[in-house]
């Protein structure tokens, strides 16, 4: 037994121990251009989505035009990759940690640290969908050998300038931040891509900051070179199955389409079956386009073949099917390339990345079921594992050397190359976001409506039956707007008491505009704009000559409130009032000047304010006015006492909430009349900071 057991020991594969720097094709990045062990040099774009499938079908063919176009004045060697990874919400965990540290009241502080576990949550289970193009240079100007790596730069930026345009014609933007350092960024982009798990654990910068001081520790020369393979390498690399390959923790295993396997009567967007199925599934899709002369040459070659070989094959019904099925394709291939199009080879690889093996082999068969519903077939790709992950990296390391892409090719027209059109995954994760929810695809909602590059104005409308959560999703966007330092404002014409006992929990101002309340927001009462702000403002509007009256403003205002409350005023009825309303304000030292509204020289503290009580007065006093006088005097008691005095409530509270529901019909126009101007006028205190005004239930 003891000899047996050293026999078989004998033959024990050991493989020898490599460092995966080894195993990753990347030589150098230079000016963001990835140059390959192949001496290839790749330009890589990432490309922001749509939401194509909501789109209406007129819209969804004029993309597909639009990109059959871009197809035929691309460069002719193209890669798309599609990628399924973990949520990056580590900006907004950041930004929420710097509000909750800033918050001086302990229950927004404790709401703040539920969101940033909320937000991590997000960050561990939810998926976002990153889209790449890229392509090589081809030496079609003049070739590799009479151009030095700079004129090599050019061109590729200038290729991927075209790109850019004919994606924004098929409405899709190339999401760039304009880094210093475009090297870095294509860096972190392969960083991810070979530490799929642990790559937000890890950020890239504190990779690099490792690597720079390990280097700076060992090496004497101070002028050293990092090689950028040591930026993004992983641990660990293992080819030792012949169905998966393991990178640090990470399985994957990859499938393929063979050239028999499409569907002929493919849809615009159809592989968003697989580019939204799975967390951990990537789609890659690899186009070229062929010389026309060289394809028409060949295409009669085929068919004369074709036709011999049918003749000869009449009595055997196999032989004589398979020839009249080549001779057909063969003349539709003809037929279109007359009608304009262009000829492809593609390829398209499926790679499904997971924590087991046997997660990898569920999703696996999942997706070889769900492409059978679409009559696709699916393969898995066994052996030659390392080629193909180098394969399907966004560097164009792809050509005919590939045996991969030799196995998987097909050849077809323009016209069926733009079915494959991939950027059909919409996803909402802004980087000064709310985060408000997942959608269908798993990947979370932070929506930033303040962020007037991609919207045009920042309003939001919820609609739903009842019950459907609208005024919960209202309240949780209002708490994550509280914790992240914005003001919020809200009306409440129903549910008062729910979003009451909500704004005494996070220590705000709930204020009761309605009968019998004793809250009082004095609608008489003048707010500047806040002075700090002013001079940003005018950077923003532009400066004027011309200084506005706080006074004259609010009379305008007070005359719209008061021509709601008095039926049929007249046009002269409408003078007298602003007059009474003007001499309202100077019995208490307030004129059209804006300084008189300081009650001391250091301009500290305001004056007081007048309440509609003394506007009454003012009215009694001349006889042409006391019809208003007596209508006016219906806010002063009664059911519209809750309009007369000053405001004792905290309307310098971050998270206010007006509650209307004790007011009767004809006082509830009133009511909300008031609430509007304190909310805009709190808005316009200081036009450069983001706030809330949030209406419930506005059909009221």
């Amino acid at each position: 037994m003891v000899k047996e057991k050293v026999r078989k020991e004998k033959h024990i594969y050991k493989k020898p121990v490599e460092s995966t720097q080894q195993n990753i094709p990347i030589k150098d990045v230079y000016k963001g251009i990835a140059v390959t062990d192949k001496e290839r040099y790749v330009k890589v774009l990432e490309v922001k989505p749509q939401p194509f499938f909501l789109k209406k079908i007129r819209e969804q063919n004029k993309i597909s035009d639009a990109f059959e176009a871009l197809l035929k004045a691309a460069p002719g060697e193209l890669h798309i990759k599609t990628m399924s990874v973990p949520s990056d919400l580590s900006y907004q965990i950041a930004e929420v940690e710097r509000s909750v540290a800033d918050e001086e009241n302990e229950q927004c502080k404790s709401m703040g640290k539920e969101y940033i576990q909320k937000l991590r949550d997000a960050q561990t289970y939810g998926v976002s969908r990153r889209f790449f193009i890229s392509f090589p240079y081809t030496g079609r100007q003049g070739g590799l050998e009479s151009r030095n790596l700079d004129e090599i730069v050019y061109s590729l930026n200038n290729e991927a300038n075209r790109l850019i345009s004919s994606l924004a014609a098929c409405g899709n933007e190339i999401l760039r931040d304009y880094p210093q350092d475009a090297g870095m960024d294509l860096l972190k982009i392969l960083y991810m891509i070979y530490n799929r798990d642990s790559y937000l654990l890890e950020p890239f910068e504190a990779r690099v900051n490792e690597i720079n001081r390990r280097y700076l520790e060992k090496m004497a020369d101070k002028y050293f070179y990092i090689p950028v393979r040591d930026y993004i390498a992983p641990s660990r690399i293992s080819y030792m199955s012949h169905k998966y390959l393991v990178i640090n923790n990470t399985y994957y295993a990859f499938l393929y389409i063979p050239s028999n396997g499409y569907n002929p009567a493919a849809y615009t967007g159809w592989l968003n079956r697989f580019i939204s199925s799975y967390p951990g599934v990537d789609v890659d899709i690899f186009l070229r386009r062929l010389a026309k002369d060289q394809v028409i040459n060949g295409l009669k070659r085929s068919i004369g073949h074709a036709r011999a070989t049918a003749i000869d094959s009449k009595d055997t019904s196999d032989s004589y099917e398979e020839s009249l099925n080549t001779l057909n394709s063969a003349q539709y291939l003809k037929a279109g390339l007359s009608r304009g199009n262009d000829f492809y080879d593609i390829s398209i690889i499926i790679t499904v990345s997971a924590t087991s093996p046997e997660r990898i082999g569920y999703i696996v068969n999942e997706l070889i079921q769900d492409a059978r519903q679409d009559d696709i077939i699916l393969k898995e790709n066994v052996y030659r594992l390392e080629e193909t992950f180098n394969m399907v990296l966004p560097t164009s390391s792809w050509d005919d050397s590939v045996y991969t892409f030799r196995k998987t090719k097909r050849n077809l027209l323009t016209e069926g190359a733009a079915s494959v059109y991939p950027f059909t995954t919409y996803q909402l994760i802004d980087k000064e976001g709310l985060m408000i929810a997942d959608d269908t695809g798993g990947s979370p909602v932070v929506l930033d409506q303040f962020n007037r590059k991609r919207i045009n104005n920042p309003h939001i409308f919820i609609s739903g039956e009842t019950g459907a959560g609208k005024t919960t999703t209202l309240m949780l966007i209002a708490l994550r707007a509280r914790v992240k330092g914005m003001p919020v404002y809200i009306l409440a014409p129903e549910k008062q008491d729910e979003y009451k006992r909500v704004t005494s929990a996070i220590g705000g101002q709930f204020i009761d505009i309605g009968a019998g309340s004793n809250d009082r927001i004095n609608i008489m009462e003048i707010f500047p704009v806040d002075e700090s702000s002013r001079d940003k403002i005018a950077y923003i509007d532009g400066d004027s000559d011309v200084a506005e009256s706080y006074l004259i403003r609010k009379v305008s205002t007070l005359s719209d409130f008061f021509a709601l409350h008095i039926p049929n005023i007249s046009s002269t009825e409408r003078f007298d009032l602003e007059e009474a309303i003007i001499a309202t304000y100077e019995k208490k030292g307030i004129t059209s000047s804006n300084n008189s509204l300081w009650a001391d020289k250091a301009q500290t503290h305001y004056k007081k304010m007048p309440v509609i009580s003394d506007l009454v007065r003012e009215l009694e006093t001349k006889p042409d006015t006391v019809r208003l006088a007596k209508t006016v005097k219906l806010l002063t008691k009664g059911n519209g006492e809750h309009f007369n005095g000053q405001t004792n409530v905290d309307i310098n509270n971050d998270f206010v909430v007006i509650g209307l529901q004790h007011n009767s019909e004809d006082m509830l126009g009133l009511s909300i009349f008031m609430a509007m101007d304190f909310v805009a006028s709190k808005c316009m205190e200081d036009r450069t900071k983001n706030k809330f005004f949030i209406i419930d239930e506005a059909w009221k």
